[in-house]
């Protein structure tokens, strides 16, 4: 019986056996690989949130510049309708900004859509925005000329699925009827 004990105490003063620590270091090793996954997939998670906030204050300061161009147009009072037109694939829309040959024109070239000023012996681009597969440009006049009512449909690139339509109105002059 003193024999067994004495085994046993010198036995558990020894230390570990060899596949003592190698079962333990495989636990924190599989411990380890799951810990380092997670962090790997947080991490893709966060860079995927990232981006798609920075598409989406993208696409909020363009719908806003857009919206702000269009509603600076001002109708002279003697014209009865404002005027748009569509040649070449771009939308022109008469302005009034110091002398009347002026149009803001929209079109979309090389995967932009562009937007700019033409004052007839001038042309000034004022802001592209891209890359996009596709910029579908609508244009609908109301009853009697009282207006145009345009939409720009927005499709990023790989894929049909419309992903933005900023829509905004001009209105005609509501003193010349």
């Amino acid at each position: 019986m003193k024999r067994i004990r004495k085994l046993l105490t010198l036995r558990s003063n020894g230390g570990y056996s060899f596949l003592e620590i190698t079962v333990a270091m495989v636990i924190i090793s599989i411990i380890g690989i799951t810990v380092w996954q997670g962090i790997i997939h947080v991490s893709a998670l966060l860079n995927k949130i990232h981006s798609v906030h920075t598409g989406v204050r993208d696409m909020i300061m363009m719908e806003a510049q857009i919206r702000s161009e269009v509603s600076m147009i001002r109708v002279p009072f003697w014209m009865p309708y404002v005027p748009v037109r569509e040649t070449n694939g771009e939308l022109r829309i008469g302005c009034y900004k110091g002398c009347l040959t002026s149009e803001l024109y929209f079109r979309f070239s090389e995967g932009c859509l562009e937007m700019g000023c033409d004052n007839g012996s001038d042309k000034t681009v004022l802001q592209r925005y891209g890359p996009y597969e596709e910029v579908i440009i609508e244009t609908e006049h109301r009853q009697k000329g009282e207006g145009v009512l345009i939409s720009f449909s927005f499709y990023y690139p790989g894929s049909r699925k419309k992903t933005l339509v900023i829509s905004t109105g001009i209105c005609s002059n509501p003193f010349v009827r």
